[in-house]
């Protein structure tokens, strides 16, 4: 029974190293997505406290950008006008095809009724 205490000491030294390195690793992993955030904080804050000189050249550019924004809402809305008359005219041409459908399959039935009263007689 002592090897086998000794495989279950051993174990249990193994199993806290490895608990051991692991919560380090965390720690390390922590501190590392802490320092990049500060340090993407600290560009972020060094280049918004500069002194605007050309704010011109920003309030073109929101306004450009805000010309392309619409651009693009009227190119998508102009597309969905288009794809929602490409399938109502799919749904015009679905509806004909079925009623043609319904009259030849009424045509069938009306010419099996009046063939089958001649094959009695």
């Amino acid at each position: 029974f002592v090897s086998g205490d000794s495989k279950t000491s051993t174990y249990a030294a193994q199993s806290s190293i490895s608990h051991s390195v692991r919560l380090k690793w965390w720690k390390m992993a922590h501190r590392l997505i802490f320092l990049s955030i500060l340090f993407g904080q600290l560009l972020y804050w060094g280049n918004c406290s500069a002194p605007i000189q050309s704010s011109a050249n920003i309030a073109n550019a929101i306004l450009y950008g805000d010309d392309l924004l619409n651009s693009a809402a009227n190119k998508v809305e102009l597309l969905s006008l288009k794809v929602e008359n490409y399938n109502l005219r799919m749904q015009g041409e679905l509806m004909a095809m079925k009623e043609q459908l319904l009259r030849e399959i009424k045509e069938i039935k009306k010419s099996q009724e009046s063939a089958l009263p001649a094959t009695k007689k």
